[in-house]
């Protein structure tokens, strides 16, 4: 990538400043040091979400005199900036070969330590005499201090088999990333079969700050791809996996398949969801084959997901003990119908092909509520202070790109062709458009 692309920040030492966005009952040294972390690299990153630093900044530690903690804060940073002055460490990619025939006990022929999450063991209880460390996680939880916990349970250097949905995935590929141990995983939701264990993105919330902000890109060694986990899958699971099917759908430009996958949804044919799988899953193959790192054409996979990844966020910090966060599926679902309202706002898209769309998604039964939606924000939808928490963590996605007060976006400009801005894949919208299509999406919600 040329150099010219970034924004260049000359950093002062921050490293003794002491950090908040953390859980106030763990201990940062303990945490850093469970990690394998210089003494110090919490606190930058604490820095770095306070600046709202973006992925294109170039950070210039000439006048850091330990630049130890700013150099690990970096690498996982947004899942990685660059340093002025160092040349992009070469990251390993490999093909991860999908293994679709195995039965489920012949997945454990090889000698590896265990990570299940312990839901998917009181579905399959066989999996108990397997595991070596159960996880009970949920995005709230899907953090540095778990991350840490894990890692201080691990005995061995055998490589891991991840066994569970996205969030476990996530969070525990990123800990075997950090201390160099190999894995495979064996998605057990929709979601993460056809998403999330696809593509090499590890990582963790680091609330209030929003989703997946630190991580890194660790690439499995295989992914065990068995249907047979969707028997016992919930029917909250069943629909949070019903957005990023759509969302490959929509990029393949296939609104057959589309239409097809909402019956299939409706039905909850899974013998037939199956079949589709693997269509949805290559499109992603191939995309993350061409831009591992995502530089470039990579971002079209987050179509849907600057809000979606707000209303998680917002989500997660209205939250008492008594009420559940919005479903990372679920918020994909909202986040891709208002990528393309938006779409059809700027003139890109006409409105009858959204309203095609949008008619499969009602089918298909994986949107929410309007009022499902209040209790996740705790906040009537209409108000200007629940946008204006959206607007706050739609402008510092991960994915910005300048702007300061726009947020960007994925947006089409018919199924399978993404509209370019300037030749980039992300287009900035304005606050005043965004308030706009916000009260379209709240018009057209049951």
């Amino acid at each position: 990538m040329k150099q010219e692309r970034y924004k260049l920040l000359k950093i002062k030492t921050f490293e003794n400043t002491s950090p908040t966005a953390f859980d106030s009952s763990s201990n940062v040294s303990s945490v850093e040091n469970a990690l394998g972390w210089p003494h110090g690299t919490l606190a930058v990153l604490e820095q770095a979400f306070l600046q709202k630093l973006d992925r294109h900044t170039l950070w210039d530690l000439s006048n850091v005199s330990n630049t130890a903690p700013f150099e690990k804060a970096a690498s996982v940073f947004l899942r990685g900036v660059r340093i002025l002055g160092k040349d992009e460490t070469a990251r390993k990619v490999s093909p991860t070969p999908l293994v679709t025939s195995k039965a489920m006990s012949e997945i454990f022929d090889q000698e590896y330590f265990v990570v299940s999450d312990a839901r998917v063991l009181d579905a399959w209880p066989f999996l108990k005499q397997h595991t070596d460390l159960a996880l009970e996680v949920s995005e709230l939880t899907k953090n540095l201090e778990t991350v840490s916990r894990v890692l201080k349970g691990v005995k061995t250097r055998h490589p891991w088999l991840i066994i569970g949905g996205g969030i476990t995935c996530d969070l525990t590929a990123f800990a075997a990333s950090q201390v160099g141990v190999s894995f495979s995983l064996v998605p057990t939701t929709l979601l993460s079969m056809v998403d999330a264990c696809i593509g090499g993105k590890t990582g963790v919330n680091v609330m209030p700050y929003g989703k997946n902000l630190v991580g890194s890109f660790a690439f499995p060694d295989q992914v065990y791809l068995l249907t047979d986990w969707l028997k016992t899958l919930p029917e909250r699971d069943l629909r949070s996996g019903c957005g990023e099917c759509f969302k490959h759908a929509l990029l393949l430009g296939d609104l057959n398949l589309l239409e097809t996958l909402a019956v299939n949804f409706a039905k909850k044919d899974f013998a037939k969801l199956g079949k589709h799988l693997p269509a949805l899953i290559r499109l992603k193959e191939d995309i993350v084959a061409r831009d591992p790192f995502e530089k470039g054409e990579r971002v079209i996979l987050n179509l849907g997901h600057t809000l979606a990844h707000a209303l998680e966020a917002v989500s997660m910090t209205q939250q008492d003990q008594a009420r559940d966060t919005i479903a990372h599926g679920e918020a994909v679902s909202i986040g891709l119908l208002f990528s393309l309202l938006a779409s059809v706002a700027i003139g890109l898209w006409e409105r009858k092909g959204f309203d095609r769309v949008h008619s499969y998604f009602q089918s298909a039964g994986c949107l929410l509520s309007k009022a499902q939606l209040q209790v996740f924000m705790n906040s009537p939808l209409g108000s200007d202070e629940l946008f204006s928490k959206l607007l706050h963590h739609m402008s510092f996605d991960k994915k910005k790109q300048g702007h300061e007060d726009h947020a960007h976006f994925v947006l089409l400009k018919a199924p399978g062709q993404v509209h370019l801005h300037q030749g980039k894949f992300l287009t900035p919208l304005s606050p005043p458009l965004l308030r706009k299509v916000w009260g379209d999406l709240l018009n057209i919600m049951t």
